[in-house]
């Protein structure tokens, strides 16, 4: 899936990326929200 943002009379595209949560290896809401918001 590919997002098209209009930004200045310039088009710049984006991609979406998804994270799940609860996989063997142990990924959680915590370090989701920590990879996120740096």
């Amino acid at each position: 899936m590919t997002r098209f943002i209009i930004l200045r009379r310039c088009i710049v595209e984006t991609k979406t990326v998804a994270i799940t949560m609860g996989d063997p290896a142990g990924i959680g809401p915590e370090i989701i929200v920590k990879a996120l918001s740096e």
